[in-house]
């Protein structure tokens, strides 16, 4: 499907769905609220956007989802932010890559305003950086970073997990046990046809792991973990393009999900630094080989 080319100032009326369904993005008042847009790669995605939709051409689409105002208004801002955020997690947008705010200005058509907005608002978060002379980039990768990254999250993931099974009740061990049915029920690979990772998947893989640390009483401790997760989302993503990926039978998750319902700290703690750091093991390779 073509992109469209509606304005950014109002709705594309192939973006009305039914509200019953759960999909509807805007409201039949022509309120933008939560919509549809073509973005990166061929995924249906709920991304919020006061541009225009195939922003950046190509018509393909990807999973994004982004905060709205308390009354449902999504800044442009926000949704620009969203979509390179997602690209730059998913290794679409390269390490090193420039991020000229000209040219993300004219591709979103909007101001240059909410494209700082939304540039800076990564660069907070390390997944972009101000280089001299040159604007923004996507930062860089490296090993080092890699082990470091790795280590934070071994220490704070092992912190947050070791609380809930101390204080987690039976909507805790339930959240766990859901979370780890609908990863291991959801295909790594996406089934339409198209390249690339599956977003359901990778969208199940961080409720899981948030899921293990959900109850230890700290939002600091879990939005940290968070955080964590999604910086070495991007190691991963790197790996994956690479072509290396995990080869090993072991349901590992089911077996950290096991551990922690039997409320084995011990074990489950070890088992869960184990899986990052045999993930990082895996990726160090294709990042110590990167140019640059």
């Amino acid at each position: 499907m073509p992109p469209c080319r509606c304005r950014a100032d109002r709705p594309c009326p192939r973006l009305i769905h039914d509200s019953a369904s759960g999909q509807a993005m805007i409201d039949q008042s022509g309120r933008i609220r939560i919509l549809w847009i073509i973005g990166w790669r061929g995924l249906s995605s709920p991304a919020a956007s006061l541009y225009r939709c195939g922003a950046f051409g190509g018509g393909r689409m990807r999973q994004r989802m982004v905060v709205a105002d308390p009354e449902g208004k999504i800044t442009r801002a926000s949704a620009i932010y969203a979509e390179l955020r997602g690209a730059i997690l998913d290794g679409t947008l390269a390490p090193g890559v420039r991020l000229n705010v000209r040219e993300l200005s004219a591709r979103f058509d909007t101001g240059l305003s909410p494209v700082r907005e939304a540039l800076n608002r990564l660069a907070m978060e390390g997944f972009a950086a101000h280089a001299d002379n040159r604007g923004f980039v996507v930062s860089p990768v490296s090993v080092p970073e890699l082990e470091d990254l790795t280590q934070a999250r071994c220490w704070v993931n092992e912190l947050g997990l070791r609380r809930s099974i101390a204080l987690g009740d039976a909507g805790w061990e339930e959240a766990v046990l859901v979370a780890c049915h609908r990863l291991s029920r959801t295909p790594r690979e996406r089934t339409d046809g198209a390249t690339g990772p599956n977003p359901a998947w990778n969208a199940a893989h961080k409720a899981f792991h948030q899921a293990l640390v959900s109850a230890c009483g700290s939002k600091w401790l879990i939005d940290t973990c968070s955080q964590l997760f999604d910086s070495a989302e991007r190691y991963r993503s790197l790996a994956r393009l690479a072509g290396v990926s995990r080869s090993d039978p072991r349901d590992e998750h089911r077996e950290i999900m096991t551990a922690a319902l039997d409320r084995d700290a011990d074990r489950a703690a070890a088992l869960l630094t184990e899986h990052f750091q045999r993930t990082a093991h895996l990726v160090r390779t294709v990042v110590g080989n990167r140019p640059g």
